[in-house]
C-alpha cells in the first residue's frame, strides 16, 4: 500500500497529533523479521508523511509472548500517556498475547491512545481494524506456541543423545568449540574457585585456605578475613553458621567478586551452596 492511500484512509479517522514510536525485537540475536533500525526507519517515515509530532521513540528487546512480565517499556507507554498514538511497524511488534493485547486496549481507550500499525496499515480507533489487529496478534501467539513446542522437542532429543548445550554454560564451566558441531565442556578456573570459596564461607573452613582462595580470585590481599574486633589478630577458622547467605552476598559484592559481571544476590549464592 502506497503512502497516498494510507493518507486518504487516515484522513477521516480519530488520530492524535502526538505520537510515540515503539520498536521491538524478541532478542538481541534475533535474525528473522524487522530489525530495530528498520522498524524505526519505517515508523519515522510514517510520522513525517502524516505530519505527526514525534513525542518519543522507544526501543525494547523483549518477548511479546509473555508480555506482562517482559514488555516493560510498552506497558509504561500505555499506562503513563494520554491523547497519543503508539506507532508500531506491525501488530506482532505490539503483542503476541491475545489476553494482554485486549487488556491493553481497554487502558488505551480510557487514555485516548491509538495503536497505529504501519504494515499492514491498521488503527485501533477503527473497530474493524481493531478486530484485525487482535486476529493478527492471536495468529502470532499461535505461531509462538508452535515454535516453543518444536524447540522443546529439539532440546529433549538433544538431551537424549547427549548433544544438548544450553546457550549459557552452567556456572563453573565454559564451552570450548572444537569444530562447528562439536563443543567440549571445560572447567572455568575462576568460577570454580568462587564456588569453593562460597561453600567454605557457608559450611565452614580454615581461614588460611579461604584467604588463599581470595588471593587467587582477586590477585590481592585487601579483602582477606581478619578479626574485626582485633585487626592484628587473624581468625583461624570460620565455622558453620558464622556467615549466612546474605553475609556472603555482601562480602562478595564488597570485594568486587562478581558473578559474570553481575552482582550477587540471595538466589545466586544459594544455588552455589546447594550444588554438589
Amino acid at each position: 500500500m502506497d503512502i497516498d492511500t494510507i493518507i486518504n484512509q487516515t484522513s477521516n479517522l480519530n488520530i492524535n497529533q502526538e505520537s510515540i514510536i515503539y520498536n521491538r525485537i524478541s532478542s538481541k540475536n534475533q535474525k528473522d523479521g524487522m530489525s530495530l533500525d528498520n522498524q524505526s526507519d519505517k515508523n519515522r517515515k510514517y510520522c513525517v508523511n502524516n505530519e505527526l509530532i514525534l513525542k518519543n521513540e522507544i526501543f525494547e528487546v523483549a518477548s511479546a509472548y509473555d508480555s506482562n512480565k517482559k514488555q516493560v517499556e510498552l506497558i509504561n507507554i500505555i499506562c503513563n500517556n494520554y491523547n497519543v498514538n503508539i506507532i508500531c511497524y506491525e501488530p506482532t511488534r505490539f503483542s503476541r498475547n491475545i489476553k494482554n493485547a485486549a487488556e491493553w486496549f481497554e487502558i488505551m481507550e480510557k487514555n485516548n491512545i491509538n495503536l497505529i500499525c504501519v504494515n499492514p496499515f491498521l488503527i485501533s480507533s477503527n473497530m474493524v481494524d481493531k478486530g484485525k489487529i487482535l486476529l493478527l496478534v492471536l495468529h502470532g501467539e499461535n505461531e509462538s506456541k508452535l515454535k516453543s513446542k518444536q524447540q522443546i522437542k529439539i532440546i529433549r532429543n538433544k538431551k537424549r543423545i547427549g548433544n544438548y548445550y544450553p546457550s549459557i554454560p552452567k556456572y563453573g564451566s565454559s564451552y570450548f568449540k572444537i569444530s562447528k558441531n562439536n563443543v567440549k565442556i571445560i572447567s572455568n578456573k575462576k568460577e570454580s574457585l568462587i564456588q569453593i570459596l562460597v561453600k567454605k564461607l557457608y559450611w565452614g573452613g580454615k581461614v588460611k585456605e579461604i584467604n588463599q582462595l581470595l588471593f587467587e580470585i582477586t590477585g590481592d590481599d585487601k579483602h582477606f578475613i581478619y578479626d574485626m574486633n582485633s585487626p592484628d589478630e587473624k581468625i583461624k577458622e570460620i565455622e558453620y553458621g558464622n556467615m549466612c547467605i546474605i553475609d556472603i552476598v555482601n562480602f562478595l559484592n564488597f570485594s568486587e567478586i562478581k558473578r559474570r559481571n553481575r552482582y550477587w544476590n540471595h538466589k545466586t549464592v544459594s544455588d552455589l551452596v546447594k550444588t554438589q
